[in-house]
């Protein structure tokens, strides 16, 4: 195996503003953030990483496009 160590992304600064908004949106019976794994926790910075690194910048209409097709479908349906 090529990477035999896990990575602790506790610590990272986009991983936190990202639990913070799910907690937010949970809080408000938007998403059951129980049901979600770690994959589908992190998938919301990579997305973001993604866009920025193919397109060179980040517009609301990427958000918008990567929340509403993408992650609300992905957290709506997610069971740990």
């Amino acid at each position: 195996m090529i990477f035999s160590k896990k990575a602790d992304t506790t610590d990272n600064d986009m991983v936190k503003r990202v639990r913070t908004i799910l907690e937010q949106a949970d809080q408000r019976g938007e998403i059951k953030l129980d049901n979600l794994s770690s994959k589908a926790t992190n998938l919301p910075g990579l997305l973001l990483i993604n866009e920025i690194i193919t397109s060179g910048y980040l517009t609301k209409a990427a958000i918008s496009e990567i929340v509403d097709a993408i992650l609300l479908p992905v957290f709506l349906n997610s069971k740990k």
